[in-house]
């Protein structure tokens, strides 16, 4: 039974987004849909001096009138330099920073031009670093009936990949029918993850910051443990 799951390309997102890749044979970036103005495509949280903060990639022409995939980042030596320096003041003294702190760095000087490409990228490296074996598409790339609403293009992709459930993170069900899925033959399944604090310096535990404080703070064995912290349940038309 194929297990695929579709989301946005988003830069280092939290671990509920690869707990959600580990939970699926395949994984669809979503990048031919409309960029949306202050979501987490181009942005995350880390801490900085023990308190929870963004921090962005900046992008030329930003539009909601404008795919994901026509985004273009607009990073040069200067603005690479400055997130450098942000994630070293964080998290310098992080038992695992001389890693994690290379993989952002080959990350933000790969020679991904959108915004879209930059995502993906820091989401299979961390994949890579991590181990995780999902194979992964971008939609944009994929031959499917477009123009339909958000349900029957999420089906429409199930399609093309022969899939016989569709996973999504428990926030989304309120968004789609079981019934159309049903109808098609296909499982809608919804996962809710769980993460379990971890010691950050001194500070109290702050959740659901991006992927990057989960990996200073973690030996990569830990994190494997907590990519599996989730709960499944089907939900049938």
């Amino acid at each position: 039974m194929q297990r695929i799951a579709v989301m946005q390309p988003y830069f280092f997102p939290y671990i509920g987004y690869f707990q959600l890749i580990h939970a699926v044979d395949t994984f669809i970036f979503l990048d031919d849909v409309t960029y949306i103005k202050g979501g987490w495509i181009n942005r995350n949280r880390i801490l900085i001096h023990g308190r929870p903060a963004y921090f962005s990639i900046p992008c030329k022409n930003v539009s909601s009138n404008k795919h994901i995939a026509d985004i273009r980042h607009d990073l040069d030596e200067k603005k690479r330099a400055k997130l450098l320096r942000k994630i070293q003041v964080s998290y310098s003294k992080a038992p695992f920073y001389s890693d994690v702190s290379g993989l952002f760095r080959d990350v933000i000087n790969s020679k991904a031009d959108s915004i879209s490409e930059l995502a993906v990228t820091s989401v299979q490296s961390v994949c890579a670093y991590l181990g995780i074996e999902t194979r992964v598409s971008i939609s944009s790339a994929l031959d499917y009936e477009r123009a339909a609403d958000k349900t029957r293009r999420l089906i429409n992709i199930c399609k093309t990949q022969n899939a016989a459930t569709y996973i999504n993170s428990a926030g989304g069900k309120t968004l789609y029918d079981p019934v159309l899925f049903s109808n098609e033959g296909i499982i809608l399944q919804f996962i809710e993850g769980r993460t379990t604090p971890y010691r950050q310096f001194n500070s109290d535990f702050v959740p659901s910051l991006s992927i990057i404080d989960v990996l200073m703070f973690n030996s990569v064995p830990a994190v494997q443990n907590m990519l599996a912290e989730y709960t499944s349940n089907s939900i049938y038309g």
